[in-house]
């Protein structure tokens, strides 16, 4: 079965861990990933406001959706953000995963 890329939703939840996250949203346009990127971030001030800029800086390449959720872990965050996605079928990858687009 070949899943037509607008109904899969990638989700990444993640809490204080900025660096990760952001390698991995970068490697995402490289690879030509047309899925949109769902991010629960729980992150304090620091790591939000990193991730918010790299989002800024990529979202002319990436369709990516960022949700705040304070003081939630990644059960949580995954879980609401599960609500949020608008495609048929989701993804979860860590915040320190990678996954290949062409083989999902």
């Amino acid at each position: 079965c070949i899943i037509n890329y607008q109904k899969l939703g990638i989700i990444i939840p993640t809490k204080n861990r900025s660096n990760f996250l952001i390698r991995q949203l970068y490697y995402y346009p490289k690879t030509n990933c047309q899925y949109p990127i769902y991010i629960g971030d729980s992150s304090n001030d620091e790591h939000l406001e990193r991730v918010l800029n790299a989002v800024d800086k990529l979202k002319d390449h990436i369709s990516i959706i960022h949700a705040v959720y304070p003081e939630t872990n990644a059960s949580a965050a995954m879980l609401k953000l599960t609500k949020s996605v608008k495609e048929k079928y989701v993804v979860f990858t860590g915040d320190d995963d990678f996954l290949i687009p062409k083989s999902i």
